[in-house]
C-alpha cells in the first residue's frame, strides 16, 4: 500500500514507465494512485506508455501505489525539451 510520487516530465509529452517486478509472485500498482490496478507478473515486466500529469505547464508528477505485496521497481523515461533563447 505504499505510494511514492513518479517524475513524468514535462505535462505535454509522453512518458514510459517500465515497472519490473523481480519476486516469485505477482505485483500490482496503481497509476495514478486511485485508479484500477495494473498487475505485473511474477519476474516480469510491463511498460506504459502515455500523457501523464496532463495540466499547467512545467514538471510533473503523478501518486503511484503499489497495491500488491511485492516489492517492484519504476523507471521513467521522457523527452526533455528546452525553450527556445
Amino acid at each position: 500500500g505504499a505510494t511514492a510520487k513518479l517524475d513524468v516530465g514535462d505535462r505535454y509529452g509522453y512518458t514510459t514507465i517500465t515497472v519490473v517486478n523481480a519476486s516469485g509472485s505477482a505485483g500490482s500498482l496503481q497509476l495514478p494512485a486511485g485508479s484500477s490496478a495494473i498487475t505485473v507478473p511474477a519476474g516480469g515486466k510491463v511498460e506504459l506508455y502515455d500523457r501523464y500529469g496532463r495540466g499547467a505547464s512545467g514538471a510533473a508528477y503523478v501518486d503511484v501505489t503499489n497495491s500488491g505485496s511485492v516489492p517492484l521497481t519504476l523507471t521513467s523515461r521522457y523527452q526533455t525539451s528546452y525553450p527556445a533563447p
